[in-house]
């Protein structure tokens, strides 16, 4: 350590920095850690530039970009079902056990609109899963088509829609 003298008070002696070590404590306990952001809407936190599932003591005071999209009506995908007997409780039952799984994985998932027989969904991977558990568990086979609704310039690929579409036979699914 060189020789130096205290900015704060003067005091010559050898420590690190510009100021001594008396004077030092002071000026960090004057220092406050500034607390996260906090999603209003899905209480998650922001940590070094991400939002993450975690458990936030602070009030929330903030809105994480997803749950912007999703108030803005923002959807990556649509699971269509035609079918005269619609076993519409059973599939919203498996879109909020399949959305909570997720959820507690740290991924944020709504479904932004419901119109007929259509779900919007904010994510097209749990869309896809969601898809793949009606494959397994009543053998129906989709259709999927995607249409292209923009640019990512600094990715340089395409943004897409997807449609996940299902013909249900209702005496395959039950009731």
């Amino acid at each position: 350590m060189k020789k130096h003298f205290c900015c704060v008070c003067g005091k010559e002696g050898k420590f690190e920095g510009y100021v001594c070590p008396d004077c030092r404590e002071p000026e960090e306990q004057e220092k406050t850690v500034k607390p996260h952001p906090v999603c209003k809407g899905c209480n998650r936190t922001k940590v070094g530039g991400r939002w993450h599932s975690l458990v936030a003591e602070a009030k929330p005071n903030s809105i994480c970009p997803d749950c912007i999209a999703a108030k803005g009506g923002y959807f990556e995908a649509v699971l269509q079902f035609r079918a005269e007997d619609f076993p519409k409780e059973k599939l919203e039952a498996l879109f909020e056990k399949i959305m909570a799984a997720e959820r507690r994985r740290g991924i944020h998932v709504e479904i932004t609109k419901i119109e007929d027989k259509s779900y919007y969904f904010t994510k097209v991977k749990v869309a896809r899963k969601i898809a793949k558990r009606i494959v397994k568990e009543w053998g129906v086979k989709p259709k999927e088509t995607r249409k292209l609704v923009g640019y990512f310039h600094q990715k340089g690929k395409g943004k897409y829609r997807f449609t996940i579409f299902f013909d249900l036979d209702s005496s395959r699914i039950g009731k």
